[in-house]
C-alpha cells in the first residue's frame, strides 16, 4: 500500500473515526430521556426520510464524484468544475421542487410535515456538497466537514432534549440546524459559489449524468428494503415499543461502520482514480473480509457488556439482535468492495440487479418470520438480504474476473462465531463474560502474526 494511500486512509479516519464515536454517544443521550415510543416514532420518521433521499437526490451525488475523481480534465480546466457542479445542482433543484409540490398537495397535514421536508432538503444537498469536495481530492475538508457536522448534531441534541426538553421534536431540529449549518459553511468557506454558472447548463452532460445515477436509485431503494422497510413491519406486527428497542439495537452496528469508513472511503478513491491495479484491489477485498470478521466476531461477543454499561436497562435487551446485524453489515461492506469493480467500468446497473433481490428476499423473510421469531426474525432477515447481495455480485465478478476468495475458511470462523453468540444468548452475564474473554484469547492466538505485523507497518 503506498504511502499516498496510508495518508488518505488516515485522513479519512479521523473524521470518519470521530463524527462517529460524536454520533454514538447520542445513543445513551436517546435512551435515557427518551421512551420506547418516542425512539420508535423518531426511527421511523429518520427511516421514511431514508426512503424519499435517494428519489429526490436522484443520487446525482454519485455522478459528481465519478466525474470528478475520474476526469483529469477536472483539476485543470475551471470551466469543467463549473459545468459538472452546475448542471447536477440544477438537477436537483428540479426534483426537490417537484417533490416539494406533491408532498404539499398530498401530506400538507402530516405532524411533523415541516420537518420532513426539511430533513429531505438537507439530507440531499449536504452529499452532494460533500462529493465535490471528495471528488476534488479534498479529504482533509471532507473529513473536518463530517466532524463538525456531528459535533453540531451533538451539541444541538443536547441542548434541545435535556435542556429545552423537547423530545423528538427536539431531535428532528438539532439534526435540521446541524445540517443547515455545515452546508453554509461548506459553500461559502470553500466559495462553491463560484462554481455556479448558468450558462454552463448542458443538457448533453445531464442525461449523461442520470444515465450514471439513475440505476443507483433503485439500488438505494433496495438497500431501503433490507435496512429499513422492516422497521414498519415491527411497528405493524409487535408495536411502536419494539421498533424503539430494535432502533437501539441497529444503531450499535455502527461501531462497525465506523472502522468500515476510515477504509473503504481511500480504497474507493484509489481504485477508481486508477491507483490500484485489479489485482492489488483483489488481495486487498480478501485481506478486508479476515479483518472484517474479526471485528464482528468481537464486537458482537462484546454486546452484552458495553450495552450494559452504556444503555438505559429497558433497552438492554437489544443486545441479543445485533449478531446478525454484525454479521449483515459485514456482508454489506464487502459487497460495497466488490461492486467498486462495476462503479470503474460504470456499470451501476448490476449493483441496482443485486441489491433489489436481496431487498425482496429480505423483506419476505421478515413479513413471513417476525411474528413467530419476533425481532430475531427482523435481524436474520437483514442477514439474509446482505448474505444475498454478496453472493449474486461475486458471482457476477467471478464470471467475468479472476477473483478467488477463500470461502472454507471464511465459513468455518462465521460458523464459530455465531456458536458462540448462540451460548451467548443462553447463558447469565458473568458466563457471556467469559464467552468474550475466551473469543478475545483465540483470536490473538490464531491471528497474533497478522497482529504483530500490523503493528509493526502501521504504529512502530
Amino acid at each position: 500500500m503506498s504511502n499516498s494511500i496510508v495518508k488518505e486512509i488516515f485522513v479519512y479516519s479521523v473524521g470518519s473515526f470521530g463524527s462517529k464515536i460524536l454520533s454514538f454517544l447520542l445513543i445513551p443521550l436517546y435512551t435515557f430521556f427518551l421512551t420506547k415510543e418516542n425512539l420508535g416514532e423518531y426511527d421511523l420518521i429518520t427511516t421514511t426520510v431514508a426512503l424519499f433521499v435517494p428519489l429526490i437526490s436522484l443520487q446525482i451525488t454519485d455522478s459528481v464524484y465519478r466525474w470528478f475523481i475520474s476526469d483529469e480534465e477536472i483539476y485543470n480546466d475551471y470551466i469543467h468544475k463549473q459545468k459538472v457542479f452546475t448542471n447536477a445542482l440544477f438537477l436537483w433543484l428540479i426534483s426537490f421542487f417537484l417533490f416539494l409540490i406533491i408532498f404539499v398537495f398530498f401530506f400538507r397535514d402530516y405532524k411533523f410535515f415541516v420537518y420532513f421536508i426539511g430533513l429531505i432538503f438537507v439530507n440531499s444537498l449536504l452529499p452532494l456538497l460533500q462529493s465535490v469536495l471528495r471528488g476534488l481530492k479534498k479529504t482533509k475538508e471532507f473529513a473536518v466537514s463530517g466532524m463538525f457536522t456531528t459535533f453540531l448534531m451533538v451539541v444541538l441534541n443536547f441542548i434541545f432534549i435535556y435542556i429545552v426538553k423537547l423530545k423528538v421534536e427536539g431531535i428532528l431540529i438539532a439534526n435540521i440546524l446541524s445540517y443547515v449549518i455545515s452546508i453554509f459553511s461548506i459553500f461559502f468557506y470553500y466559495k462553491f459559489y463560484r462554481l455556479i454558472n448558468i450558462t454552463g447548463i448542458d443538457k448533453k452532460l445531464m442525461i449523461e449524468m442520470l444515465k450514471y445515477s439513475l440505476p443507483l436509485i433503485p439500488n438505494l431503494m433496495s438497500w431501503w428494503l433490507i435496512n429499513s422497510a422492516s422497521k414498519f413491519i415491527i411497528f405493524n406486527s409487535l408495536g411502536v415499543d419494539a421498533n424503539g428497542i430494535y432502533a437501539v439495537s441497529s444503531r450499535f452496528p455502527s461501531i462497525l461502520i465506523i472502522v468500515n469508513s476510515v477504509l473503504i472511503l481511500p480504497i474507493q478513491d484509489a481504485y477508481l482514480s486508477g491507483k490500484y491495479t485489479f489485482e492489488e484491489f483483489k488481495k486487498l477485498v480478501n485481506k478486508f473480509i479476515y479483518f472484517e470478521l474479526i471485528v464482528v466476531f468481537l464486537l458482537s461477543l462484546g454486546a452484552p457488556i458495553y450495552v450494559r454499561i452504556l444503555i438505559d436497562k429497558i433497552f438492554y435487551e437489544s443486545w441479543i439482535y445485533m449478531a446478525l446485524l454484525y454479521l449483515g453489515v459485514c456482508f454489506n461492506t464487502v459487497g460495497a468492495l466488490v461492486s467498486l469493480v462495476f462503479q470503474k467500468e460504470k456499470d451501476t446497473f448490476k449493483i441496482t440487479v443485486t441489491t433489489f433481490i436481496g431487498g425482496i428476499i429480505s423483506i419476505v423473510l421478515a413479513f413471513l418470520l417476525v411474528e413467530i421469531y419476533k425481532l430475531q426474525a427482523i435481524s436474520f432477515s437483514f442477514l439474509i438480504g446482505y448474505l444475498v447481495m454478496l453472493v449474486l455480485r461475486l458471482y457476477y465478478v467471478k464470471g467475468k474476473y479472476d477473483f478467488e476468495i477463500n470461502y472454507f475458511s471464511h465459513l468455518v470462523f462465521i460458523f464459530i462465531f455465531l456458536t458462540f453468540a448462540y451460548i451467548q444468548s443462553k447463558v447469565n452475564f458473568f458466563n457471556q463474560l467469559c464467552v468474550f474473554i475466551f473469543s478475545l484469547i483465540l483470536v490473538i492466538m490464531f491471528k497474533k502474526k497478522s497482529i504483530i505485523n500490523l503493528i509493526k507497518k502501521y504504529i512502530c
